[in-house]
């Protein structure tokens, strides 16, 4: 059983093989793909770069050769976002490229296809986005070889994504966007694994529905798309959602070591992943753009791939009697089992639903622990080490999971009760000395504990701890249906299966045990599957986001583990997986991670200020590598707004002078005006502004925000652009004073400046490392 659950699961998550150059015209290849996947991603391009001007230049040039009279759409626009500490404002002039594959009706709602084609400093975005870039001209080439479409399809290169999706701002604001009925986006976390379609627009169900019959091979679950929603996903879907336009959106998740790192790089993004993505993707794209209708605005459904090989999907309501069927499977397994009325009250209801929260409380703590234990911080920078042993984190997660829940059905069938009450506290105590969890983590292990004592006063029995399984299986079901219907697939299903399971297994025949088995296979797949993909997305920050499906995974589990699990085995069976996971967990933390593969990451950037004179050698990186530090030298914390808040700085060297230019006057309404410049070559202004007192209104370039709404604040604002240029008109209400401190940012060491040592194959650069930052500060007073 575990080794067929192993292949299915396996089938799953492996992309398929790619197609090679010479494919049938009317299918998808990697291989014609790839060829402008290294056009786009020979060097880091992001917005305002020189080398993002040749990537622009070069998909002209591509989309020209595909007969879609390609446009420059230039625009401005801005991303406000409103904190305690201040206002902060990223803006932009863009350059968002168009083109159109013209259909047979005009005036139907075209089909967009979206991606952009900016990629983050020090990454060449081989994958984030040349992928989707690649993909999304293979698809438009593809539809050409058959009839023409009944709809246009507008292709759609957003430019300074990485910046606060600014493009997409700048389009869904214009006239343009107007005509778009339906959204097809491509964006990347990572480089390689299957592509999910992981977000949708409201109203769902159509879109869905659309999926579901043209998307081969398909990889989806709606609890993603729910988890989507409450983090809002950053990628230009997200404005085309919010803005009431139905769509998918696509990603490649794995491998996340090189998202926006420089180690994305053409040879390093698995071509399967692009051709899993592009066969998605072109299936949906041919099946909108010939159909007579767009799909219809439907109620989100529950759905999910089972296997990657299907998209189930049905109303949400559907989940209610999906979890009751499966409980009344699980009860109809008692009554084939003959245990009397009491004792299923005494010994399955209280105890056995006692031990299960025990068990779901215990693997959550388990995991914690494990995520600490790595060594490794939270956040995704200082959290590389991590993302460059991912598979071995996952290993771990899932040996460990495993030996839990071996060691707990010992712990039950032999009712130790002081080992069920101790493993908890044991494991909150070494969390809380980790520094991890607090009060929440403390009460989990206090509940535990609690649940412990009575339920263990003997022992349990094997048929108690499947129906307490399903028992609280029922309840996350009842509440994943009663808040989050749409992401509820998981427990239900979880019940539906284990049910079915323990129905199956009553008898104790072989064929039953057999039977019991297959459909424990299936569900275990399913559920390492839809945790894998739940891993990749909050994983890293969210360690035990892999506990209940690790729960779900052991109700169809559990009348295999009552057939061939004794209390003196239960031991033995536990301690190999839990070996290997400690093992596993002990690599990470012990073990260096760096490779020419997967390198550590180094960042210095050259300050000039021009308020004081005075030169810098400066890097963000809370844990700078060997080579950060080597180029660093001696250095103290501090801050160099608004470049960086914290900052490791020490002296340096003397360069020709490179200012900030700053234009200062007063209009005849009284608004104060404040231009800023940087030097030749700037590809970024950022501002950090004070005032002493409000004001009635300001602009920034032209559009209107409110910016220093209070005094005592530190706002911020960012622009970026090919020497771009930022002017602020403020309003004052009365006497006041505003300080601002500008940096312009330009790509390139100084060439005055002392060389930085040579990095070694395990070292790469990272955002704005290897820039010049040139300071000033002026002050106005009204």
């Amino acid at each position: 059983m575990a080794l067929a659950a192993a292949l299915l699961c396996w089938h799953a998550s492996v992309p398929p093989v790619a197609q090679p150059a010479d494919a049938p015209p009317a299918r998808f290849s990697a291989g014609r793909a790839m060829a402008d996947v290294r056009l786009i991603g020979q060097a880091p391009h992001p917005a305002g770069s020189a080398e993002h001007r040749r990537v622009r230049t070069r998909l002209l040039a591509r989309m020209a050769a595909l007969g879609l009279a390609p446009r420059v759409l230039p625009g401005r626009a801005i991303k406000l976002k409103t904190e305690r500490a201040g206002v902060s404002i990223e803006g932009a002039d863009v350059a968002n490229l168009i083109g159109v594959l013209r259909g047979r009706d005009a005036a139907a709602p075209a089909l967009l296809l979206m991606a952009h084609y900016d990629s983050v400093p020090s990454s060449s975005g081989a994958a984030d986005d040349g992928a989707g870039i690649a993909a999304a001209l293979e698809i438009v080439r593809a539809l050409r070889t058959g009839a023409p479409p009944v709809r246009d399809v507008v292709l759609l290169f957003t430019d300074a994504e990485e910046d606060g999706l600014l493009g997409a701002r700048a389009f869904f604001a214009d006239r343009h966007a107007r005509r778009i009925g339906f959204v097809l986006n491509m964006d990347m976390r990572g480089g390689g694994g299957r592509a999910i379609m992981h977000e949708t627009g409201h109203g769902a169900g159509g879109a869905i529905a659309l999926y579901r019959r043209s998307a081969p091979q398909p990889t989806t679950d709606s609890i993603a798309a729910y988890v989507e929603r409450l983090i809002r996903n950053s990628s230009d879907f997200r404005i085309a959602a919010d803005r009431g336009l139905p769509g998918l959106n696509f990603a490649i998740l794995d491998r996340q070591f090189d998202y926006h790192a420089a180690s994305s790089r053409p040879d390093t993004l698995d071509s399967r992943s692009l051709q899993h993505l592009g066969d998605q993707v072109l299936g949906v794209a041919r099946a909108a753009a010939v159909a007579t209708a767009l799909p219809d605005r439907a109620r989100d459904p529950a759905y999910a791939s089972l296997l990657g090989i299907v998209v189930i999907a049905y109303p949400a309501w559907i989940g209610w009697i999906v979890g009751a069927a499966g409980l009344a499977l699980a009860l109809a397994a008692w009554r084939r089992a003959a245990v009397p009325a009491a004792a299923v009250l005494r010994a399955t209801v209280l105890r056995g639903t006692a031990a299960a929260v025990h068990l779901l409380l215990v693997l959550v703590l388990a995991l914690t622990l494990a995520r600490l234990a790595t060594g490794v911080p939270f956040g995704f920078t200082v959290g590389r080490p991590l993302l460059a042993r991912w598979d071995w984190y996952e290993a771990a997660v899932a040996l460990l999971g495993a030996a839990v829940a071996i060691g707990w059905w010992g712990l039950a069938l032999a009712g130790l009760r002081r080992a069920a009450v101790a493993v908890p506290l044991v494991l909150g105590g070494l969390i809380l000395l980790a520094g991890g969890g607090g009060w929440i983590v403390a009460a989990m292990a206090a509940v535990a504990a609690l649940l412990a004592w009575p339920a263990w006063h003997a022992p349990i029995p094997p048929r108690a701890l499947g129906l307490g399984l399903a028992a609280i299986v029922a309840l996350l079901a009842l509440v994943a249906q009663a808040v989050a219907p749409t992401a509820a697939v998981m427990p239900t299903w979880s019940l539906l299966g284990g049910g079915a399971a323990l129905l199956l297994a009553a008898d104790g025949t072989r064929r039953g045990l057999a039977l019991a088995g297959v459909v424990a296979a299936v569900l275990v797949a399913q559920q390492a599957a839809t945790a894998h993909l739940l891993m990749l997305a909050v994983g890293e920050t969210i360690a035990a986001v892999a506990a209940p499906f690790l729960l779900f995974a052991a109700l169809p589990l559990a009348p295999l583990l009552a057939a061939s699990l004794r209390v003196r085995s239960a031991a033995w069976v536990a301690l190999p997986p839990l070996v290997l996971a400690a093992g596993a967990i002990l690599l990470i933390r012990f073990g260096d991670p760096a490779s020419a593969r997967r390198p550590a990451i180094g960042q210095i950037v050259h300050v000039s200020d021009g308020a004081s004179g005075r030169f810098y050698r400066a890097t963000s990186l809370a844990f700078p590598d060997r080579w950060t530090r080597a180029a660093l030298g001696p250095a103290g914390q501090g801050a160099l707004l608004p470049v960086y808040d914290h900052a490791l700085i020490a002296p340096g060297e003397p360069i020709a002078p490179a200012r900030v230019r700053i234009e200062r006057g007063r209009r005849a309404d009284g608004a104060v005006v404040l231009r800023f410049r940087g030097p030749p070559g700037t590809r970024e202004i950022r501002l950090a502004l004070a005032a002493t007192a409000p004001l009635r209104g300001a602009q920034v370039n032209g559009i209107r925000v409110p910016l220093l709404a209070a005094a005592g604040r530190l706002d911020r604002v960012s622009w970026v652009g090919a020497d771009p240029v930022v002017t602020l008109v403020l309003a004052p209400r009365g006497p006041g004073r505003l300080v601002a401190r500008a940096s312009a940012l330009r790509d390139g060491w100084p060439a005055d400046a002392r060389p930085l040592p040579p990095r070694g194959p395990a070292t790469m650069p990272w955002y704005d490392s290897d820039t010049a930052v040139s300071l000033a500060t002026t002050s106005i007073s009204w």
